[in-house]
């Protein structure tokens, strides 16, 4: 496929979304995955793709979801004009895993080792476009970013038996979400070190995302600062706040129709009743 061309060090490299929706979602409580969860008669999905779709700047998608779903998120994304998907790949057994497979997917696409590859959370669908571009900026000059928010609450360590062993600095620490955006060279890279250490046995510590890899392999990590309610869905209460967002942007909008899913696509109807989120 052909890719952007220009000097602008931006412009000139292909940009890759890599969108994890292989999550089981179990903290939500339904009877479904979180991203296949129903706001406004669309999934929670489909609003996620979307955001990436019309960021100028992203060239294309890669989708990482349950292999059983494979064939759902394809109509999906043919229903909403998710134009820029090119693969649609199964996930693995771990959040990891499954970016792992992600960005492999977003290397045969790109073929080219100083791509952009942003990894995002399929159940994160409110993130705006600033908070792509500024990621897709740090990734251009600094190589790997992670958006993230200043930690409002004080933080303490504990330890193994329940008691407080440390207090970090609050104005030093950030909580950490998604887009994690990499030069592809570098996140591949990272991937293949940690994957390399865990099959030769060695004590490797338990990373739960892809700055973290990064960081494993003792390079840098940007912070980008988050945009406003670029929250995880991730239990109930965050379903209701996105339902009551969506609601408020449609009534902006005058009322706008919105493009439901197919039923087929939706396997739980009272996800979109909220029945489920009690």
């Amino acid at each position: 496929m052909s890719f952007k061309q220009g000097t602008d060090p931006v412009a000139a490299r292909p940009v890759i979304a890599v969108i994890l929706a292989a999550g089981s979602g179990r903290r939500m409580g339904g009877r479904q995955p979180k991203q296949f969860a129903r706001v406004a008669g669309r999934t929670v999905l489909s609003y996620t793709l979307e955001k990436f779709q019309e960021h100028p700047e992203v060239d294309a998608i890669v989708a990482v979801c349950p292999e059983a779903r494979i064939e759902d998120v394809r109509e999906l994304c043919e229903l909403h004009g998710i134009t820029k998907l090119k693969t649609v790949c199964a996930g693995g057994s771990d959040r990891r895993e499954s970016s792992f497979r992600g960005v492999k997917a977003a290397a045969m696409i790109a073929k080219a080792p100083d791509a952009i590859v942003l990894i995002h959370d399929g159940a994160r669908p409110n993130v705006d476009a600033r908070t792509i571009s500024d990621n897709i900026m740090l990734a251009v000059s600094c190589g790997a970013c992670v958006t993230a928010t200043p930690a409002v609450d004080t933080v303490v360590i504990a330890d193994e038996a329940g008691f407080v062993s440390g207090q970090p600095d609050r104005r030093r620490v950030w909580n950490v979400q998604t887009p994690q955006s990499f030069r592809l060279s570098m996140i591949l890279e990272a991937h293949e070190e940690y994957e390399r250490h865990m099959r030769a046995g060695d004590n490797v510590p338990h990373i739960t995302d892809d700055g973290g890899l990064v960081r494993f392999l003792g390079r840098p990590v940007a912070i980008c600062a988050a945009g406003a309610d670029n929250f995880k869905l991730t239990v109930p209460e965050d379903l209701r706040r996105f339902r009551a967002l969506v609601r408020r942007r449609d009534i902006g909008r005058g009322g706008e129709t919105v493009r439901r899913d197919r039923p087929h696509d939706l396997r739980d109807p009272k996800e979109d009743r909220g029945d489920n989120a009690k």
